[in-house]
């Protein structure tokens, strides 16, 4: 009894071993995209994998020309136009002061495969205004969020006014040496050994791969 008690909590031992060094792309054999997508590093790129080191460990993501790729690239206040769909990030403590902003693309069908592109990297999150940009008045947040998506209405000087959700209108500063950067599509030739990624992943094959700012 005692023997038979220790085989078995050595094997359920290798096993949680297991699942946790792929933890990545075996979850995605279940033939669903990942809710999250993994970051990990590139690693060993061949022609048609490469090795995904994460925090958990290492697994193999396999790819094909068809593989949807977007590169996040620096981009300037020249691109900062009117009906451009951007998330932003606050200085740490405020909800007004901007500290980056990632340029998203333009929204498409979802692809013939069912499924998404995962978000670039930047928290989406909302921010609750008060106050109306109509009569000069400075919205202000109500709202501890790091973050907030929506789509230009102006940028003039260091003022950015954003169109938010349910057509809340929000008015922010963006801080001097902010960052800009801009979602691009790709291709996998643009992948590299080293490169930090994000990938969503079925049956153990990439669908979505970002590559992530240097």
């Amino acid at each position: 009894m005692t023997y038979h008690r220790r085989a078995l909590g050595i094997a359920v031992v290798v096993l949680v071993a297991g699942l946790t060094l792929t933890s990545g792309i075996a979850a995605a054999q279940t033939g669903r995209v990942h809710v999250a997508p993994l970051k990990g590093t590139v690693q060993n790129l061949g022609a048609s994998s490469f090795q995904l080191k994460t925090s958990a460990g290492t697994s193999t993501v396999a790819f094909t020309s068809s593989t949807r790729v977007t590169k996040i690239v620096t981009g300037s206040v020249g691109d900062l136009t009117a009906g451009a769909r951007v998330s932003v990030r606050f200085v740490t403590g405020s909800t007004t002061t901007v500290k980056s902003v990632q340029i998203q693309p333009a929204l498409t069908r979802k692809a013939s495969d069912g499924t998404n592109p995962p978000h670039s990297g930047a928290k989406k999150t909302w921010t609750k205004t008060t106050g109306s940009a109509s009569t000069g008045a400075r919205p202000t947040s109500t709202s501890t969020h790091s973050g907030a998506s929506g789509r230009i209405v102006s940028f003039k000087g260091n003022t950015l006014t954003m169109s938010e959700r349910h057509g809340t209108t929000a008015i922010y500063t963006l801080a001097g040496g902010a960052a800009i950067t801009k979602v691009t599509a790709s291709t996998v030739t643009a992948l590299a050994n080293g490169q930090t990624v994000t990938v969503a992943a079925r049956s153990g094959s990439a669908v979505f791969i970002s590559i992530l700012a240097a």
